[in-house]
């Protein structure tokens, strides 16, 4: 390949649709209208030369009627200008006289043209390039002619810029002023981006040294205000807009994507693979490509272990950055940033406690409020910004030796030299594999909002399942614990058969908002049956209790939202249950699961009562299956959530959701399998659904598992079925 072709036009790997540039190239070399400029021929003279070794076949062929967008999809960004002499030209005079304009620009050194105004030019090429029909008059004035064009507003008011710039006159260009609220702030543990239109979670991320092999797979949340009347019941509930899990998800594959611009139509073209690969990490834990295997994990114990060090300090240095990453799950640059102490550094480490700090993922609410306070949304570390894990493997001698030695050593060039000794032990063995060993050993042990929460990297199953989530310290240190020791077990060192012991009780939590705790829930069921069996039948205490009790007893045993119907009738709880309960006008979302028998028992309870106050109240209309009376015992009230609030004050602090919280706590407490927790709480990542194709869920087994919970949760609380009897 010629330098002016590499220069100028520079294409795509495998130089895609080399022959129809050439004869896009011929036809202007051959106008006699314009003084064609001079690059134009040299450029025709190298790659006439390359068709002449002719080595890539149909990837050069002609096809006019494959557009640009498609046949050269991924490289438009990066190759603009291929792209633009790619464009079809055979039947416009206004596309050969920009694409000529577009060269002679290039090619003059005085020029001053930006990026954008080559993107610019190149997309005004691409979209005339496709009308339909013949334009065969030469223009004078090009400003004039673009302003005429068929294109958008603008596409021609970009194109008129590049126009003006390649013509030496004047552009006005906006200064760019103060953009701090739009500028993309990375965080470089998770990787998650965020600006003022919202944020872009990594969901599987990319090795950075293998990009081909494993690319990312990232989410798009956007900053929403609620408008509708279906998010402002969403609000009332006290469901904050993170807690509700998206009917819609915007999933980018990012292999290319350099431009922001092109983001959102690279996720439509893209979407099916980006949720295909999502699928597979999601649903394919333990074999997942980003695991080391036993194999090249006893390599890299080898390395580790190899006490040869004639060439200096750089290999002790080595090793104790390997080991520092693969027992804390942080990123080269994390080591590295905590051994200089640099300032925002993420990774720390506590020489007096002999502890690292881990930089915590707290859930991103979009509201201010601050819950309900109780002994696990106040513990001693639910505020902190860190998860504390001890260092058990590395002596905190060595990591000080480590730190001081680190600081006389060129960064670029250390980060350059483990990357350089571990490419030597294995293509396979790279900084960002190494990073993740124990993390993705207790992805496929633990629930993922405990794995997401001890090692501070994202995981895309705890998206939602973190808004109703309390990891305990306990929790944090037995994952962080089995997961390193099942994998030193694989790189063959010594490993302790000390089990930690799970039963010990928890000096704090890691929680979400509004999580509530045992007593509270079971102190608000106590006062519900008391006035419940206590008041007159059909006054409105008696009646409003009973449908409170039915309500919160209800939710607990079937988990529902309760925004749009608070209560879910159950006739055969023998069977799955099928409702739904977040509709939209425009999104329908179904649930199906198994329920406890007392739910079937509670329904018609409800219904006796209905019956019996209407009755008594010689109520004539009642339009609403559930409802409320007022202080006049004749006024009906809705259940809508805020009415729910209203009448539960005096019973309960905590939006209705939170017991949907309270039952995902208790059911990782029981160690109920993360398939039968997803199947309750209606929590499922692309991949994980137990009807998906190739699930090999157990229908049988997961229902055995959720009536064994509820049995003991019920006798935890104090539920009595008498409760229940028909009135």
């Amino acid at each position: 390949m010629g330098q002016i072709v590499r220069e100028i036009l520079n294409p795509p790997l495998g130089e895609t649709g080399l022959h129809q540039v050439r004869e896009n190239l011929g036809r202007l070399v051959n106008e006699t209208r314009w003084q064609i400029p001079p690059v134009v021929t040299d450029l025709l003279a190298d790659l006439d030369h390359m068709a002449s070794e002719e080595k890539r076949g149909a990837d050069w062929s002609v096809k006019y009627s494959v557009p640009a967008s498609s046949r050269l999809h991924g490289t438009l960004v990066d190759n603009p200008v291929w792209a633009a002499l790619y464009a079809d030209n055979r039947h416009s005079i206004l596309v050969r006289q920009l694409q000529s304009l577009l060269l002679e620009a290039l090619d003059d050194s005085h020029a001053v043209l930006l990026p954008h105004d080559v993107a610019a030019a190149g997309l005004l090429i691409r979209v005339l390039s496709l009308g339909t029909g013949e334009d065969d008059q030469y223009y004078d004035d090009l400003l004039e002619a673009v302003a005429q064009c068929p294109a958008t507003a603008s596409q021609k008011t970009n194109a008129g810029r590049f126009i003006r710039a390649a013509l030496g006159q004047r552009v006005t260009r906006r200064e760019r002023g103060s953009v701090g609220d739009v500028i993309r702030v990375s965080d470089g543990r998770t990787g998650t981006r965020h600006d003022h239109y919202g944020e872009v979670h990594v969901l599987v991320p990319a090795d950075p040294d293998d990009p081909a092999d494993l690319p990312e797979v990232s989410e798009f949340v956007a900053h929403k205000k609620f408008t509708s009347g279906g998010a402002r019941g969403v609000s009332q509930t006290g469901i904050d807009p993170g807690e509700d899990q998206p009917g819609d998800q915007v999933l980018l594959l990012i292999e290319a994507v350099r431009a922001s611009s092109i983001e959102h139509k690279i996720a439509r073209r893209q979407s099916r693979t980006a949720r295909d690969i999502l699928a597979r990490a999601n649903a394919a834990l333990p074999i997942t490509y980003q695991q080391l295997t036993d194999a090249e994990l006893h390599v890299l114990a080898d390395y580790i272990a190899n006490r040869n060090y004639s060439g200096g300090t750089d290999k002790q240095c080595v090793q104790m950055a390997i080991s520092i990453m693969l027992y804390t799950c942080s990123s080269l640059d994390d080591v590295l940033n905590m051994a200089e102490d640099t300032e925002g550094s993420g990774l720390k480490f506590d020489w007096i406690k002999n502890q690292f700090r881990i930089p915590r993922i707290t859930p991103n609410y979009a509201t201010r409020d601050t819950g309900a306070k109780n002994s696990i949304t106040s513990s001693p570390i639910s505020d902190d910004d860190y998860v504390i894990i001890p260092n058990l493997y590395i002596r905190p001698g060595s990591i000080e030796a480590f730190r001081k030695e680190l600081r006389v050593k060129e960064r670029g060039e250390f980060s350059a030299y483990i990357k350089k000794e571990l490419k030597s032990l294995s293509d396979r063995i790279t900084v960002h594999k190494i990073q993740r060993c124990a993390f993705e050993i207790a992805r496929t042990h633990y629930d993922p909002v405990i794995v997401q929460t001890t090692f501070g990297l994202r995981i895309s199953s705890a998206n939602v399942q973190q808004y109703y989530s309390a990891v305990s310290d306990v929790q944090v240190i037995h994952c962080y614990t089995m997961a390193t020791r099942e994998m030193r077990r694989r790189m063959g060192m010594v490993v302790s058969n000390e089990t930690p012991d799970t039963l010990m009780s928890a000096n704090g939590f890691y929680s979400a908002r509004n999580m509530p705790t045992d007593a509270c829930v079971k102190n608000m069921i106590l006062q519900l049956s008391m006035d419940a069996l206590s008041s007159n039948r059909g006054s409105q205490k008696w009646h409003n209790a009973n449908t409170l009790l039915c309500i919160m007893v209800q939710a607990l045993l079937t988990t529902i939202r309760g925004v749009y119907d608070p209560f879910i009738p159950v006739e055969h709880s023998e069977h799955a249950l099928f409702f739904r309960d977040k509709d939209r006008p425009d999104y329908s979302h179904s649930r199906f699961q198994f329920v406890h028998p007392l739910s079937e028992l509670v329904t018609i309870h409800y219904q006796s009562v209905r019956n019996l106050t209407v009755s008594l109240n010689k109520i004539a209309d009642v339009s609403s299956h559930i409802f409320f009376l007022d202080e006049d015992n004749e006024t009906l009230v809705s259940p809508h959530p805020k009415h729910i609030v209203r009448f539960m004050a005096q019973y309960w602090h905590y939006p209705v959701n939170s017991l949907r919280k309270f039952v995902r706590r208790k059911l990782v407490e029981y160690g109920v399998s993360y398939e039968a927790t997803n199947m309750m709480m209606n929590h499922h990542s692309v991949g994980e659904s137990s009807w998906d194709p190739y699930s090999t869920d157990d229908p049988a087994e997961m229902r055995e598992e959720i009536m064994a919970l509820y049995d003991r949760l019920i006798k935890e609380l104090s539920i009595y079925p008498e409760w229940f009897n028909a009135v």
